[in-house]
């Protein structure tokens, strides 16, 4: 996982995640095979750390 911020990704979810970068927000990609359930995408964007780590709660597999 490519993380150069400061969000500390809780390790259940670090193995889902492909990279996390800021820039106007934050972002969050995901690897193949997995979504953010809330957006239902490979893709999740958020103004605050906070709420990005909300999202990245939501992995899941994509069946």
């Amino acid at each position: 996982m490519k993380n150069p911020t400061k969000i500390k990704v809780p390790k259940k979810y670090a193995d889902f995640i492909d990279e996390i970068h800021d820039g106007d927000g934050y972002w969050a990609y995901c690897k193949d095979g997995y979504i953010f359930g809330a957006t239902g995408c490979q893709t999740a964007h958020a103004y605050t750390q906070k709420e990005i780590l909300a999202e990245i709660r939501t992995l899941q597999e994509n069946n």
